[in-house]
């Protein structure tokens, strides 16, 4: 859905948008690699998940960093359109890696696997 939205609608949206569009994407494109990862281990079920459900958490976080980051950098030329949904989306994005870790953590405890 992040891949979609800040790779097609937020570019299609141009005079309300201040964040240049290769930041725009450069997120589109991570937030892709991430999905396409989450989908692979779905599908593949790896017996050892919670160090690959670890490792896609991390890259979340990173993700909401990078976000903030660029928040900052282009300050000046964004619009109330860029902060609302940015900063949304590194709240809905932090309460994933939240719960990403948790489920991880459960499952570790619970299976005895140290997979990270």
């Amino acid at each position: 859905m992040t891949a979609l939205t800040v790779g097609v609608v937020l570019p299609a949206l141009g005079e309300y948008i201040g964040t240049p569009r290769p930041v725009l994407r450069a997120l589109a494109l991570a937030a892709a690699v991430f999905a396409a990862y989450s989908l692979t281990c779905a599908a593949v079920r790896p017996t050892r998940w919670p160090g690959y459900l670890r490792g896609i958490a991390l890259a979340n976080a990173g993700y909401c960093v990078i976000t903030a980051a660029v928040l900052i950098r282009f300050a000046a030329a964004l619009h109330v359109l860029d902060w609302l949904y940015f900063a949304g989306e590194i709240v809905v994005v932090g309460a994933l890696v939240v719960l990403e870790l948790r489920v991880a953590r459960a499952a570790t405890t619970d299976d005895g696997d140290a997979a990270w």
